[in-house]
């Protein structure tokens, strides 16, 4: 049994079910993917799953908020690559909390010159395809993340001098650092 998508506001089909793995090309631990989409005639509506079992810690709450953050992005991210403006709408239905955003393609426009390598960047990463090994950070990408983060009206905090210790007891273990100020 195939189910086809609809189309959802300037979106055809087929432009749709492109945009999608986009969302799950986003932040996500141990690839939980903690969010779902909903795709109604005029938006794409992203969901928090909200039926997994989450502890109300303040670090499993920003896991969440960090996949879903990283869902929406390249959602968007999609839709301005296919030349259409992504509408947002943050916490539209009060009576159903775990919708997140929904957001609606609208006016078709030109993508901008980052929309291109952002949205190729974003389906690589959609094919599963990581480096197999660390590599150094070069130089300008701090400055240029920086330039992207305010142009999605955000900040990037970096952290000067961070190093990676050499060893822990647990070689999978999550190491986390704190914000610096903006």
């Amino acid at each position: 049994m195939t189910t086809s998508v609809p189309p959802v506001g300037e979106l055809t089909s087929e432009q749709v079910e492109s945009v999608r793995p986009a969302a799950g090309a986003g932040a996500s631990w141990h690839d939980s993917r903690p969010w779902w989409l909903r795709c109604t005639p005029v938006a794409i509506e992203l969901h928090a799953e909200t039926t997994r079992a989450v502890s109300e810690t303040g670090l499993e709450q920003r896991k969440l908020l960090l996949a879903c953050g990283g869902a929406l992005f390249n959602l968007r991210a999609a839709v301005r690559f296919l030349g259409f403006e992504p509408a947002v709408r943050y916490l539209p239905d009060r009576r159903i909390p775990n919708l997140l955003a929904a957001v609606r393609p609208t006016t078709p426009r030109a993508p901008g010159p980052a929309d291109r390598p952002l949205g190729a960047a974003i389906a690589h990463l959609g094919d599963g395809v990581y480096p197999a090994v660390p590599a150094p950070v070069p130089a300008t990408l701090p400055a240029r993340l920086r330039q992207a983060a305010e142009a999605e009206q955000a900040w990037l905090a970096t952290l000067a001098h961070l190093e990676q210790p050499a060893a822990t007891a647990d070689p999978g273990a999550e190491v986390f650092a704190g914000p610096s100020a903006p």
